[in-house]
C-alpha cells in the first residue's frame, strides 16, 4: 500500500510513532507500507527531516521519492537519504518516445538509481510505446492508466503490481 505524505506531516514529532501504532493496530507487515514523499518535502530543516525518515526506515516502512525530476531535484536527496523507490515524474515519461533528451534523462536516472540499490518506477504511462520504452531502459515498474492489454503484452510479472492491479490480483 502506498500513501502520500506531506512535508508538514513528516516534520510532526509524533508522525513515526503514529505510523508504528497504525501498523501494530492493523497487524500489517511494515514492509508492505510505502510512504511517498515529494521532493518539496526536502526543502527546509534537513536534520529534522533526516531524523524522521530514519525513524520510519527503522520501522521497516519503505520510502519512495515521488515526482523525481521536478521541483527541487537534487542528487543530495539520494546521497543523504535512504529511499527504496524513486518515481520518475510523468513529464519525462510523456515525452520518452518523442524526445531523445527525456529518454536519456530517464536512462541516466534509472542507471544511477540501480547503482544505489533503488527501485525505479516510471509514472504516468498512458501508451504501450511508453511502457515498452521504460522496460527497454530497465525501469523496474510502471504506473499509469495503461490498459490491461498493455500489461499482458509485456508478459512481465514485475510490471503487474504498479501497471495494472487487476492483472496482479488475477495473475493474468
Amino acid at each position: 500500500m502506498a500513501v502520500n505524505v506531506s512535508g508538514r506531516e513528516l516534520l510532526d514529532p509524533e508522525f513515526a510513532g503514529r505510523v508504528a501504532e497504525v501498523i501494530d493496530r492493523h497487524g500489517i507487515e511494515a514492509s508492505l507500507l510505502c510512504l511517498e514523499i515529494t521532493e518539496t518535502a526536502f526543502v527546509g530543516e534537513w536534520g529534522d527531516l533526516q531524523e524522521k525518515l530514519s525513524a520510519l526506515a527503522k520501522l521497516g516502512v519503505r520510502l519512495a521519492l515521488d515526482d523525481f525530476g521536478t521541483g527541487y531535484s537534487s542528487l543530495a536527496h539520494l546521497q543523504r537519504t535512504k529511499v527504496d523507490i524513486l518515481k520518475i515524474d510523468r513529464s519525462f515519461v510523456a515525452q520518452i518516445g518523442r524526445s531523445s533528451r527525456d529518454r536519456e534523462i530517464v536512462a541516466a536516472v534509472t542507471a544511477m538509481s540501480h547503482a544505489l540499490g533503488i527501485t525505479v518506477v516510471g509514472e504516468g504511462i498512458e501508451t504501450s510505446s511508453q511502457l515498452d520504452a521504460l522496460a527497454g531502459l530497465d525501469c523496474d515498474q510502471g504506473q499509469g492508466s495503461s490498459s490491461r492489454a498493455h500489461c499482458r503484452r509485456r508478459q512481465s510479472p514485475r510490471w503487474w503490481p504498479e501497471c495494472c492491479p487487476v492483472c496482479a490480483a488475477t495473475g493474468e
